[in-house]
């Protein structure tokens, strides 16, 4: 599927929250994931109610800093819940969580989800869901730190520092 296929804008509710700081919906290439919360409302589901990703996303500039890597802009925590998920496969949660790119297809049975790993080796998934939400977002400083820690603690997200 490519991703620009399909605008998440028109299916996404809060996507404004994004289109405003980015000019657009980013693909959340070389985006990291910092933060997973599965949730069972039941108990008793095979599947989540819910699944919420916080990623850490940003815009790549075509510059270059003194050690070769591309600038950054728009640094931009952003907290994604996906409702009422039927399907889910996530695996490899670390420290690192780099993405190659979070797609979304929706279709006739929901909305189909996959967050493509960047190195192999970083998180990586798909799932299936009846809606997607952008619960949150804020710019953020180059250096995270304090800072992360108090967005993940508003939302009530685990730091991925914390899960081992």
């Amino acid at each position: 599927m490519n991703p620009r296929a399909v605008n998440p804008e028109t299916f996404v509710r809060g996507a404004e929250k994004l289109t405003a700081i980015f000019g657009y919906w980013p693909t959340f290439h070389d985006a990291s994931v910092i933060a997973v919360e599965v949730s069972d409302a039941d108990g008793e589901n095979c599947f989540a109610n819910t699944v919420q990703l916080a990623v850490m996303a940003h815009e790549m500039t075509d510059e270059v800093d003194e050690k070769g890597y591309f600038k950054l802009q728009k640094r931009t925590a952003v907290i994604l819940r996906f409702h009422d998920v039927t399907e889910a496969e996530l695996t490899r949660f670390g420290n690192s969580n780099v993405l190659f790119g979070l797609e979304l297809e929706p279709g006739p049975t929901g909305i189909h989800v996959v967050l493509d790993s960047a190195m192999g080796g970083d998180m990586a998934g798909t799932l299936r869901c009846k809606s997607i939400e952008v619960i949150g977002t804020r710019p953020c400083p180059a250096e995270t730190g304090p800072w992360l820690d108090d967005f993940l603690a508003e939302h009530q997200l685990p730091n991925s520092r914390e899960i081992s």
